[in-house]
């Protein structure tokens, strides 16, 4: 039975925030792409602006901790610290931080992690100062088993945590360093108290680890595991599928119908680290304890229990604090559906319909957090947070938590509160492929997650002019640079370039053959031709498939051109 504490607590815990290409769609995982290009509504946007007129208003009179989730709300639509309310609360924030300490309200690591969020938004440069120590307070108080509660405690709290992760995440991407032990300990907090029925609750540690499966801690924990997992294995670009987490399952583990440089994984990769990941944590001595694959399997296990108990309008747990946290994990998955449920016109439609006359909406957390929590839902706020994310320079390191400003600041401005870049000024393809075609292989990974990106999300002119540099990385000693070129001179639209994907289908590394294969349908608009039951591994299949193409290309080349298209040696047994 739940005492009038514990009640108390479950009231506090909403008081302040929780939480393509050619015929594929591509995901990210250092920097997911926005999930939908579809425009707000003019309903949402009115829903917005009402709920923000209020905040405007009631902001003064708030708790520090209530005033900061409800400032990062007006943040996250364009408001900025020219505004009188924003820049008083800031100032609250700050005046909390003294001789390098933090001294929080009574709603503890709540309070830092929406200070953090609400600082990182409104000045990451000129609140840096507090935001280091904020985010030291969150970093001294994580328990040894990886959660946060209220003060350092054997009790976890799935809620709590949130906010932490949350804070420590706005953090690393205003520029603090977080120990990557920190994020380890807390992925391996959320996967050992994850329920049975893969949801999560909200005190999973009370009674021997069991509790009660939530949509609203559920969505907690997804959005919790995926933030932990851009920090520990940036280079993981998707969710490992079930067939790669079951070793039983891999049959056709090689049967990757239109990847986009998708990782081809095999058998031995999935509990091991992959030599990119040895690459991202080179400059670490801490030894991750946690796998990708656990944590995969963790997150896919919670997306299956929302599919499988999806609504927007009866939730379990508080039904406004969950919509947005509902809006993070499904941003950070990548997923615009559960099952056939649109998450985000189900959601938006509720709460447009919802809206009270105080413009907010009905929920225990209380008016001014509600407000906040329904314009960060409709405002789809983490899709922007993700792909405005400041980003390490090109050519300096891995990327951590997304990109979008700029190496050249030179090329910014700032209207409204937003960033604006002039697209000119970007990081030209040339500059990617000189990359590639530098002996550095650590920049590989870079300029590949680069290339598609302004391939398939910016301009798919930027290959003109370039095709010749292409032709030669397809030659390249190493093989994901082959790859990347057989990928991109499939996205040409020239036919011509198809004796140089037919050539990639001998290639000895299957990751090299698949993305040739698939560039050939791209090129060829041929999607369901040519397509063997599995990536063919045997010296005769890969003849007879090479044959089938080579007859198309006859078939459609120009009558001038030569016959000899690939060379005459058989190919090699793939390894």
């Amino acid at each position: 039975m739940t005492n009038p504490s514990r009640q108390r607590t479950l009231r506090q815990v909403c008081s302040c925030f929780v939480l393509i290409a050619c015929l594929g769609q591509i995901s990210w995982t250092a920097e997911p792409a926005p999930l939908s290009n579809r425009t707000i509504s003019d309903p949402a946007k009115r829903a917005i602006d009402l709920a923000a007129g209020m905040l405007l208003k009631k902001m003064r009179t708030e708790t520090d901790a209530f005033a900061a989730l409800e400032a990062l709300a007006l943040l996250k639509i364009g408001y900025t610290l020219e505004n009188s309310e924003i820049r008083d609360v800031c100032t609250r924030i700050c005046k909390r931080v003294e001789n390098y300490k933090f001294v929080p309200g009574g709603n503890f690591i709540y309070e830092a992690g929406v200070s953090l969020m609400c600082l990182a938004n409104a000045d990451s440069k000129k609140f840096l100062p507090q935001i280091k120590v904020i985010a030291q307070f969150i970093i001294d108080n994580q328990s040894d088993s990886g959660h946060w509660h209220y003060e350092r405690s054997n009790e976890g709290d799935t809620s709590i945590s949130q906010y932490a992760v949350l804070g420590l995440w706005e953090a690393a991407r205003s520029g603090v360093e977080i120990p990557l032990e920190v994020w380890d300990r807390t992925a391996q907090w959320h996967l050992k108290t994850q329920q049975r029925d893969g949801g999560f609750a909200y005190h999973p540690d009370v009674v021997g680890g069991v509790g009660q499966s939530l949509h609203s801690m559920t969505a907690a924990g997804i959005g919790s595991l995926q933030v932990a997992r851009l920090y520990l294995y940036p280079n993981a670009k998707e969710l490992l599928s079930a067939d790669q987490l079951n070793p039983k399952k891999r049959i056709n583990k090689y049967g990757r119908r239109f990847g986009i440089l998708t990782p081809v994984f095999r058998q031995d990769e999935v509990a091991e680290t992959s030599e990119a990941e040895r690459i991202a944590s080179a400059n670490s001595s801490y030894v991750r304890k946690v796998k990708l694959a656990q944590i995969d399997d963790g997150i896919r296990r919670a997306i299956d229990w929302m599919t499988e108990r999806f609504t927007v309008s009866k939730p379990t747990g508080y039904p406004i604090y969950f919509l947005y946290g509902l809006e993070r994990a499904a941003t950070l998955s990548h997923k615009e559906m559960f099952g056939d449920h649109d998450w985000y016109d189900e959601g938006a439609a509720h709460l447009i319909a919802t809206q009270g006359v105080n413009h907010s909406w009905l929920d225990s957390c209380g008016e001014g957090p509600c407000a906040a929590f329904g314009i960060l839902f409709l405002s789809r706020a983490t899709s922007k947070m993700v792909h405005q994310a400041p980003r390490v320079a090109f050519g300096t390191g891995i990327l951590v938590g997304g990109r979008g400003l700029p190496d050249d600041l030179k090329a910014t401005a700032v209207n409204d509160g937003k960033v604006k870049t002039d697209e000119k000024k970007k990081t030209p393809v040339e500059e990617l492929l000189a990359a590639l075609e530098s002996p550095q292989a650590v920049l590989v990974e870079t300029a590949q997650t680069e290339i598609v990106e302004r391939i398939v999300i910016g301009d798919r002119n930027a290959l003109i002019g370039q095709i010749d540099r292409l032709k030669k990385l397809t030659s390249h000693p190493e093989a994901e640079v082959r790859r990347t070129a057989m990928w991109a001179l499939g996205r040409s639209g020239d036919l011509r370039l198809s004796p140089y994907l037919i050539k990639g289908l001998e290639d000895l590394d299957i990751d090299v053959y698949i993305e040739a294969r698939n560039g050939l349908r791209c090129l060829s608009r041929s999607v369901e031709d040519f397509q063997p039951q599995d990536a063919p591994l045997d010296a005769d299949s890969r003849k007879a498939e090479l044959a089938k193409w080579m007859a198309w290309y006859r078939e459609i080349r120009e009558y001038d051109e030569r016959d000899d298209l690939v060379s005459k040696r058989p190919p090699a047994k793939a390894k």
